[in-house]
Protein backbone atom coordinates (compact mmCIF):
# COMPACT_ATOMS: atom_id res chain seq x y z
CA UNK A 1 0.00 0.00 0.00
CA UNK A 2 1.22 3.45 -0.90
CA UNK A 3 0.87 6.58 1.20
CA UNK A 4 0.37 9.54 -1.11
CA UNK A 5 -0.04 13.24 -0.45
CA UNK A 6 -3.34 14.99 -1.25
CA UNK A 7 -1.73 18.12 -2.75
CA UNK A 8 -0.71 19.57 -6.11
CA UNK A 9 2.93 18.47 -6.01
CA UNK A 10 4.25 15.91 -8.47
CA UNK A 11 4.53 12.44 -6.89
CA UNK A 12 6.57 9.45 -8.03
CA UNK A 13 5.24 5.92 -7.65
CA UNK A 14 7.56 2.91 -7.96
CA UNK A 15 6.25 -0.54 -8.85
CA UNK A 16 7.27 -3.95 -10.16
CA UNK A 17 4.82 -5.03 -12.89
CA UNK A 18 3.74 -8.53 -13.89
CA UNK A 19 4.78 -7.78 -17.45
CA UNK A 20 6.56 -4.97 -19.28
CA UNK A 21 4.67 -2.51 -21.43
CA UNK A 22 5.58 0.51 -23.51
CA UNK A 23 2.09 2.02 -23.21
CA UNK A 24 0.22 1.86 -19.90
CA UNK A 25 -2.97 3.29 -18.47
CA UNK A 26 -2.96 4.02 -14.75
CA UNK A 27 -6.28 4.51 -13.00
CA UNK A 28 -7.00 5.65 -9.45
CA UNK A 29 -10.46 4.69 -8.17
CA UNK A 30 -11.68 6.46 -5.03
CA UNK A 31 -13.23 3.86 -2.70
CA UNK A 32 -15.69 6.36 -1.19
CA UNK A 33 -16.97 8.18 -4.27
CA UNK A 34 -16.15 5.53 -6.93
CA UNK A 35 -14.68 8.33 -9.08
CA UNK A 36 -11.90 7.24 -11.44
CA UNK A 37 -8.92 9.35 -12.50
CA UNK A 38 -6.96 7.97 -15.47
CA UNK A 39 -3.42 8.69 -16.72
CA UNK A 40 -1.74 7.41 -19.89
CA UNK A 41 2.02 6.85 -20.09
CA UNK A 42 4.33 5.74 -22.88
CA UNK A 43 7.99 4.77 -22.96
CA UNK A 44 8.80 8.11 -24.61
CA UNK A 45 7.11 10.04 -21.79
CA UNK A 46 9.51 11.76 -19.38
CA UNK A 47 7.19 10.83 -16.46
CA UNK A 48 7.49 7.07 -17.11
CA UNK A 49 10.75 5.17 -16.59
CA UNK A 50 10.79 1.94 -18.59
CA UNK A 51 13.85 -0.37 -18.53
CA UNK A 52 15.50 -0.93 -21.88
CA UNK A 53 15.48 -4.76 -21.67
CA UNK A 54 12.19 -6.33 -22.74
CA UNK A 55 12.06 -8.94 -19.96
CA UNK A 56 13.53 -6.85 -17.14
CA UNK A 57 10.99 -6.99 -14.31
CA UNK A 58 12.84 -4.45 -12.22
CA UNK A 59 11.33 -1.47 -10.49
CA UNK A 60 9.55 0.96 -12.81
CA UNK A 61 8.51 4.48 -11.94
CA UNK A 62 5.91 6.92 -13.12
CA UNK A 63 5.17 10.42 -11.95
CA UNK A 64 1.75 11.96 -11.39
CA UNK A 65 2.02 15.65 -12.15
CA UNK A 66 -1.62 16.50 -11.35
CA UNK A 67 -2.74 15.04 -8.01
CA UNK A 68 -5.50 17.53 -7.25
CA UNK A 69 -8.06 14.70 -7.39
CA UNK A 70 -6.64 13.10 -4.21
CA UNK A 71 -8.71 13.70 -1.06
CA UNK A 72 -7.40 13.56 2.53
CA UNK A 73 -8.31 10.30 4.28
CA UNK A 74 -9.51 8.49 1.14
CA UNK A 75 -8.37 5.07 -0.08
CA UNK A 76 -7.65 4.53 -3.78
CA UNK A 77 -7.38 1.37 -5.88
CA UNK A 78 -4.50 1.67 -8.36
CA UNK A 79 -4.74 -0.37 -11.54
CA UNK A 80 -2.22 -0.40 -14.39
CA UNK A 81 -3.19 -1.81 -17.76
CA UNK A 82 -1.00 -2.63 -20.75
CA UNK A 83 -2.71 -0.66 -23.55
CA UNK A 84 -1.59 -2.97 -26.34
CA UNK A 85 -2.90 -6.22 -24.79
CA UNK A 86 -5.49 -4.88 -22.29
CA UNK A 87 -3.86 -7.04 -19.59
CA UNK A 88 -3.66 -5.83 -16.01
CA UNK A 89 0.03 -5.59 -15.15
CA UNK A 90 -0.24 -4.17 -11.61
CA UNK A 91 -2.78 -3.58 -8.83
CA UNK A 92 -2.34 -1.91 -5.47
CA UNK A 93 -3.99 0.40 -2.96
CA UNK A 94 -3.08 3.89 -1.84
CA UNK A 95 -4.09 6.06 1.09
CA UNK A 96 -4.05 9.85 0.80
CA UNK A 97 -2.83 11.67 3.88
CA UNK A 98 -0.86 14.82 4.65
CA UNK A 99 0.42 13.36 7.92
CA UNK A 100 4.11 12.56 8.22
CA UNK A 101 4.53 8.79 8.05
CA UNK A 102 8.03 7.49 8.74
CA UNK A 103 8.09 4.03 10.29
CA UNK A 104 11.83 4.13 10.98
CA UNK A 105 11.20 7.07 13.34
CA UNK A 106 8.01 5.51 14.79
CA UNK A 107 5.86 8.14 13.07
CA UNK A 108 2.68 6.29 12.14
CA UNK A 109 -0.64 7.45 10.75
CA UNK A 110 -3.25 8.16 13.41
CA UNK A 111 -6.86 8.98 12.76
CA UNK A 112 -7.00 11.06 15.96
CA UNK A 113 -4.04 13.32 15.19
CA UNK A 114 -4.42 16.68 16.97
CA UNK A 115 -7.88 15.68 18.21
CA UNK A 116 -7.11 13.26 21.03
CA UNK A 117 -4.25 13.64 23.49
CA UNK A 118 -3.33 10.63 25.61
CA UNK A 119 -2.30 11.26 29.18
CA UNK A 120 0.89 9.51 30.22
CA UNK A 121 0.06 8.81 33.84
CA UNK A 122 1.24 5.82 35.78
CA UNK A 123 -1.16 5.84 38.68
CA UNK A 124 -1.68 2.17 39.43
CA UNK A 125 -3.11 2.66 42.92
CA UNK A 126 -5.65 0.04 43.84
CA UNK A 127 -7.02 -1.51 46.99
CA UNK A 128 -6.81 -5.25 47.66
CA UNK A 129 -9.51 -6.59 49.98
Amino acid sequence: MYTILPNTNAQTIKFVPRDTATLITVSFRDDQTNAIQTFNFSSSDANYNLPTATNDFSELTFQITDSTFLKEGHFYDIKMINQSSSDTIYKDRAFATAQTVNQSNNDYYTINKDEYIAENTNNNDYIVL
